[in-house]
């Protein structure tokens, strides 16, 4: 299941927990998805002082319009409570505290709240109009655009003309535009600047006291300048006050809530919640990945509760490493370790945009899993009582005994609270045992992986998992036995490279298209293998299986193997990653060798030549001519030449 389906199903099963939670109060009007009047209320109509031009969207309380205020002749964003809802004193406290809580906050990232009234029983509060994307948009565009090759996504942030005042007084403001430009393999800095802001913008917020609780990208929303603002204060509450919502209801959205909110109100929930679920969001915008969003409510809730999330800078190469530390820095589960408030993150984030040195520091592996096996004990009561709460009701939880004494136990619960992540299960299993990961263990998880790659109907799932685990406890018996557990390498990559081979011949069958991704994402895992000759096969099987996901696979395979090369000794790869690219016929291979012939590295630029002989299109003519007049070694032009003559 796609992350886009993901996030829809478990949106679908969030709203029926809340449903049976808080009830809304019963009506005449129904209120129907999709009905175009159940308001009363027509295109033309006023509302106080606000005429209604087309309904913008529906939330979990009420409709936005876009509407203009007619005294000031200003669009506005204006959202009106659902009529079923105002018979609710609680609901209609909390719809008023939305407006509120808003208008204490000045910064141009933060929606501005015009008015607040009523007419009726029907009751609303205008707010600044936003004609461009959200945030999560974006990102499915930006999906779709690597999915398919494209270079650039370019996002309409609404006409230029209206005259009304966008931006809070008192605040620079870049020039407006109507477009915005993100660059598919190149928008991390546009990345940095726009959260950033917002990270700048939470923290006036935070400074009021007042708490978010459900940043993510569907709650930023672009102006016109191109910058991010956040919106939709539905759920959020003064640091000061006792919150309305009743104990063990959920509050916030899967995959964004930080590890204390997802515990139910079992600990205290303070500003610092945002600051984590600013992280989740920067952590997708930037890997096009959501970190813990599983297929079931209770999974993604145990993955934000006990699983640390895969590296950014694994599925982004490109990222700088100073970025992913302030990205899982925001993203640690004990808010203790988080930025002391949002403003540190901002200027964080500031440093690296000003190409100076950041101030926190990285976290290794193993301590980040010490961490949270420390943990585990508490925490395993807390999650069982959570989920009994929150989705007691859907069946989908077991009761886990936290005091299990003996060491087998010990295993069993460190391998069930990380089950979907084998890799850190072995962690947990690692710490949890007295005496270590013995040698022996890894030649059993290889010969298990080769028998099962023998079967007359083979799970290629379970042959890489069963790998995957082998690698991970040759780390870790290093670490007690020193190196006798490398004697099993030759045998892991001899596997690994057999496992290659039946990759290719199933992606040559033409599986699904479900299937079909699993196993490219497998064999992009070994382009970053550590023997050479495990990561050569998947080059050469990904270049001849070909499609747009080889082609980034490939692309990111050759920037990150540059920040492996720390010694001479290490045999450089990245030659055998673009002569791949070569073989591939792709749309978006183009515009990866053009990137590719500004490398740095000589060797690098000259199989971009090679490759280009493979094609015989107008535009790689014209990208050797330009590497032949312009290429600083005599070499790469030579070649160039040679290339341009044989198609002459």
């Amino acid at each position: 299941m796609d992350s886009k389906n993901k996030k829809k199903k478990l949106q679908a099963l969030l709203d029926a927990v809340q449903g049976s939670q808080n009830p809304p109060a019963p009506s005449d009007g129904a209120v129907e998805e999709g009905s175009s009047n159940h308001f009363g209320l027509d295109v033309g109509q006023t509302l106080g002082d606000f005429r209604l031009i087309r309904e913008l969207g529906r939330g979990g309380m009420g409709v936005v319009f876009e509407a203009v205020q007619i005294s000031l002749q200003r669009r506005v964003a204006l959202k009106v409570l659902y009529p079923g809802l105002s018979s609710s004193v609680r609901t209609l406290h909390r719809f008023h505290r939305e407006a509120e809580s808003v208008s204490q906050v000045s910064h141009p990232s933060i929606i501005s709240v015009y008015a607040v009234g009523s007419m009726g029983a029907t009751h609303y509060f205008a707010m600044r109009y936003l004609p461009g994307p959200n945030l999560a948009q974006l990102i499915d565009q930006l999906q779709e655009a690597q999915d398919v090759g494209k270079s650039t996504v370019v996002i309409d942030l609404g006409e230029d003309s209206t005259g009304d005042d966008a931006t809070a007084v008192g605040f620079d403001s870049p020039p407006l535009s109507t477009a915005a430009r993100f660059p598919v393999r190149n928008y991390v800095f546009q990345a940095i600047e726009v959260i950033a802001r917002v990270a700048e913008g939470l923290d006036v917020a935070h400074e009021e006291g007042l708490i978010h609780r459900d940043v993510k990208p569907g709650n930023l929303v672009f102006d016109r300048s191109g910058q991010l603002v956040l919106t939709d204060f539905g759920i959020a509450k003064a640091s000061h006050q006792t919150t309305i919502t009743r104990t063990g209801e959920f509050i916030g959205s899967p995959g964004y809530i930080s590890p204390e909110q997802a515990m139910a109100r079992r600990v205290a929930v303070d500003h610092r919640t945002d600051i984590y679920s600013l992280g989740v969001t920067l952590y997708e915008f930037l890997t096009l990945r959501q970190p813990f969003l599983e297929d079931t409510l209770e999974a993604t809730l145990r993955a934000i509760l006990t699983r640390n999330p895969v590296s950014p800078r694994k599925l982004n190469p490109r990222l700088p490493k100073d970025l992913e530390t302030i990205v899982l820095k925001a993203m640690e589960k004990d808010p203790d370790k988080r930025f002391v408030s949002a403003g540190e993150m901002a200027a964080e984030l500031r440093r690296i945009l000003n190409f100076e040195a950041i101030q926190s520091t990285p976290i290794g592996p193993i301590t980040q899993v010490a961490r949270l096996v420390k943990r585990n004990q508490a925490l395993a009561v807390a999650i069982a009582s959570s989920f009994a709460l929150v989705i007691g009701g859907f069946g989908m939880w077991k009761h886990l005994d936290a005091k299990r004494a003996s060491q087998e136990d010990r295993e069993n619960v460190a391998s069930e609270l990380a089950s979907g992540d084998q890799a850190v299960a072995e962690l947990l299993k690692y710490i949890s045992r007295e005496d270590g990961i013995h040698d022996e263990e890894v030649n059993t998880k290889i010969e298990a992986a080769e028998a099962a790659l023998g079967k007359e109907e083979t799970s290629y799932s379970d042959v890489f998992e069963k790998l995957q685990i082998a690698d991970t406890r040759i780390q870790l018996a290093r670490k007690d036995a020193g190196g006798a557990a490398d004697r099993f390498l030759p045998k892991l990559a001899a596997v690994k490279t057999s496992l290659i081979g039946e990759l290719e011949r199933e992606l040559l069958r033409g599986p699904s298209p479900a299937k079909a991704s699993t196993l490219r994402r497998f064999l992009k895992v070994y382009l970053e293998d550590d023997d050479p000759l495990v990561a050569k096969n998947s080059a050469v099987t990904l270049g001849r299986v070909g499609g747009g996901v080889a082609v980034a696979a490939l692309n990111d395979a050759v920037y990150a193997w540059s920040k492996r090369l720390v010694s001479p000794e290490k045999e450089d790869l990245r030659p055998d990653f673009v002569e791949a690219l070569g073989c591939i016929q792709h749309a978006s291979v183009l515009d990866v060798l053009v990137e590719l012939s500004k490398h740095d590295e000589i060797q690098v630029r000259l199989e971009v030549v090679r490759a280009l002989r493979n094609s015989n299109s107008a535009e790689a003519i014209s990208l050797l001519e330009e590497i032949a007049g312009n290429d600083s070694n005599p070499s790469v032009s030579a070649k160039a030449f040679e290339a341009i003559k044989e198609k002459s």
